[in-house]
């Protein structure tokens, strides 16, 4: 295998680093002409799901970049497309170095943000020009509250899909609260074209779907949406169940909008592995599937 031409060894290993990071470790220890082989796509897919998986990827990315750019056989630089981290952001954390380094080249990130502020997120968004896909577990509206009226930041300008997974307090929450989140959400990702809202509560997520299907697109709060997947939880005791009037919208929407409505299910309400399924979820997007999306609204 050895004897193949480096271009095509580079499309078999990026094939197979897929798996969030065992598979370039592997192949790093194979010889030292694989590590540097692989060293523009060992970094492919990368999971953190701790301080010390953050620490240890920190060194390694960082001294593989050295290498690359003292070295002479294989100069290309290492990069990272898919990155999902679930380590609990402090001052001492390099984090956000992480997502600084990765950041250029980044194509797919998924967040578990009741661990990482959205705040450390647009931090470094103006240096995510790749960024297409994003998933956020736990989202809330707290850094959007920080902004003032109106501020609109236009700083993820390639984001297509973006999958929020919402804090169980917005079963309480004012119904304007998803629509003012996603409006918020639209003007920093211009090109926004799939949403999905995993435990929407019901009023809110009605009255924010009321406002998308107004028929012209200029007057809808995410006029460059034209694919949404709710998952919406069950109504609480002493409320209305309004699921029926949410499933009955799929029948109403302009035609340049798909729209898929699910009944509520476990997988996101009380599961004890909210990361481990969003991991999976990930890692079956990174593979080219569909990653719990309907299909019938993936681009």
């Amino acid at each position: 295998m050895e004897s193949l031409p480096t271009e095509i060894l580079h499309v078999i290993f990026k094939l197979a680093c897929t798996d969030g990071g065992p598979t370039g470790v592997r192949l790093a220890l194979v010889s030292k002409h694989f590590r540097v082989v692989a060293r523009a796509v060992r970094f492919h897919s990368v999971a953190l799901r701790d301080r010390a998986s953050v620490d240890i990827f920190h060194r390694a990315f960082v001294q593989e970049i050295k290498e690359a750019q003292q070295g002479s056989e294989n100069p290309c630089t290492p990069i990272v497309q898919h990155l999902f981290v679930a380590e609990r952001a402090t001052q001492r954390s390099p984090i956000k170095k992480v997502l600084t380094l990765a950041a250029p080249t980044l194509e797919t990130l998924a967040l578990a943000a009741h661990n990482i502020p959205l705040s450390l997120l647009f931090s470094v968004a103006p240096t995510l020009p790749a960024l297409r896909e994003l998933t956020v577990l736990g989202h809330t509206p707290k850094y959007f509250s920080e902004l003032p009226p109106g501020k609109c930041v236009r700083v993820l300008p390639a984001l297509k899909m973006l999958h929020l997974i919402l804090e169980d307090f917005t079963t309480s929450s004012k119904p304007t609260t998803i629509s003012s989140d996603l409006k918020r959400w639209s003007c920093a990702a211009p090109k926004l074209h799939g949403v999905r809202l995993s435990r929407a509560p019901q009023a809110a997520t009605l009255s924010w779907l009321s406002a998308m299907l107004v028929p012209k697109r200029e007057d809808r709060p995410s006029p460059s949406v034209r694919a949404i997947a709710l998952e919406v939880v069950a109504h609480r005791r002493g409320e209305p169940d309004q699921l029926p009037e949410i499933e009955a919208c799929e029948g109403k929407t302009p035609a340049e909008i798909a729209l898929c409505v699910t009944r509520p299910r476990k997988s996101y309400g009380a599961c004890p592995a909210l990361e481990t399924k969003l991991e999976s979820e990930w890692t079956d997007r990174v593979e080219g599937w569909d990653g719990g999306w309907p299909r019938v609204v993936l681009i």
